[in-house]
């Protein structure tokens, strides 16, 4: 029995095609084995005020566990911003009105 595997990242799922020995060009089994269950995150907003670089962030992250991007433009981890603690200090401060989210990645 032949065994082909195709992951879908979209659906997190491995669907495995069984070739039938009498007859390898009809599938005799199709099946779906869930491998990760659905994964959230949660997220937090502040805004820039031009000067400030230094916001308060949930307890328990890493710079490598959260994205943050300002008005939409991701931003690179350890280049343009830093986590230690519950701090959160960008190397430039956000320019006034401009949106900072921060989205906390499940850990």
């Amino acid at each position: 029995m032949k065994t082909i595997k195709y992951f879908t990242a979209a659906l997190l799922s491995v669907i495995s095609l069984y070739a039938c020995a009498q007859s390898p060009k009809k599938q005799a089994k199709i099946q779906k084995v869930n491998i990760a269950p659905v994964l959230t995150y949660s997220l937090g907003t502040f805004t820039g005020d031009g000067s400030t670089v230094s916001f308060t962030i949930n307890s328990g992250r890493a710079v490598n566990n959260i994205f943050v991007d300002v008005n939409g433009v991701l931003l690179t981890p350890t280049t343009d911003y830093t986590v230690s603690g519950t701090t959160l200090t960008f190397s430039l401060a956000p320019g006034s009105g401009t949106e900072i989210t921060v989205r906390y990645l499940p850990i």
